[in-house]
């Protein structure tokens, strides 16, 4: 019996000490889970820093807004030397980096060679010089975002269609008078914003984009919204303010899910019944204008909670007739 008894108390001890020691290996995971996951957090700033470990660089920040915000506020001259006009070599050593920032530089060309980071997947190169987007693009596969807002560019390649990965293309505040058909091509794509260029046509490869869930082409030069648009059946925003479109096609009433249009200074003089369908819409901005009356079919829009129509040509009678068919919505005359 005491043998049975001392086996047991042997028994317990052995599955203790067990325990004991899985408890500790699983708190050296997490704790190495822990320090590589702040690790991979970190945003370095300095290239210089960044070189002195490159295979432990996952975020690299060389954006300059910091430096023109404190020239706004301390009595500090600009010097040239303090922007990049060319990406230096050595970022191509930073072999594990996922995610870059260059904005509010002076680069004038388009960094291809940042193709060579193949796990490269978000790319920033705000507020510089830009012209073209070459062919080189194509080279960055990885790529899930994309920012070349604020540059100066007129041209696009078609090798922007190689970018499979790529859910967000941001092109606003450009010059840019056409966009490439080969846009088509990317399927992952759920937000497009080509607001502020020169465009009077977009390729209808458009509708191709079967998840894309805004699109932003607000402040350009179209006269008609491409047919492509209407097929985006997961589409919730879109933007066309700042056009020149005169007629909306009966066809946005395919836009099941659209929860909002702005339509701001354009040329409109009717709005087809069939924007009653947009049973989600939530905002509509018809403002300067040139709208005598606005369709039955908009009291259909039973999720509609602001109505932006002021600067249009409506009577009072019609601002009338809208406040009843909208009873819940906040209208703005």
């Amino acid at each position: 019996m005491g043998f049975c008894t001392k086996c047991s108390q042997k028994l317990a001890f052995n599955t203790y000490r067990l325990m004991k020691i899985k408890l500790i290996l699983l708190l050296l995971i997490l704790l190495t889970n822990s320090c590589s996951n702040a690790q991979k957090n970190k945003t370095f700033t300095s290239l210089k820093e960044a070189l002195q470990n490159p295979k432990n660089v996952y975020h690299l920040s060389l954006n300059k807004k910091d430096i023109l915000k404190r020239a706004n506020t301390v009595a500090s001259p600009i010097r040239e030397d303090m922007f990049m006009d060319k990406l230096p070599e050595s970022i191509l050593k930073l072999t594990n980096l996922e995610k870059l920032d260059l904005g509010y530089n002076k680069l004038f060309i388009f960094p291809g060679e940042l193709g060579n980071l193949s796990k490269l997947n978000s790319l920033s190169i705000f507020s510089n010089q830009l012209t073209t987007i070459p062919d080189a693009v194509g080279n960055l596969k990885r790529l899930t975002f994309l920012d070349l807002r604020l540059n100066q560019i007129r041209q696009m390649s078609s090798a922007i269609g190689q970018l499979s990965n790529l859910t967000r293309l941001s092109l606003s505040f450009n010059k840019l008078t056409s966009i490439p058909s080969s846009v088509g091509q990317l399927q992952q794509l759920d937000s497009l914003e080509l607001g502020y260029n020169q465009l009077k046509t977009i390729p209808k490869s458009i509708g191709d984009l079967s998840e894309l869930k805004g699109v932003w082409l607000n402040s350009n030069k179209l006269t008609t919204i491409p047919d492509g648009v209407f097929k985006l059946k997961k589409l919730k925003v879109l933007g066309l303010s700042h056009n020149k479109i005169k007629k909306l096609s009966n066809s946005v009433g395919d836009l099941k899910g659209l929860e909002r249009l702005g339509l701001k200074n354009n040329q409109l003089t009717t709005l087809p019944e069939s924007i009653g369908n947009l049973k989600h819409l939530k905002y509509l901005d018809l403002r300067n204008n040139s709208l005598t009356k606005l369709p039955k079919s908009v009291g259909d829009l039973k999720n509609l909670r602001e109505l932006l129509i002021s600067d249009n040509q409506l009577s009072q009678a019609e601002k009338q007739k809208i406040q009843e068919l909208l009873p819940k919505c906040k209208i703005r005359f």
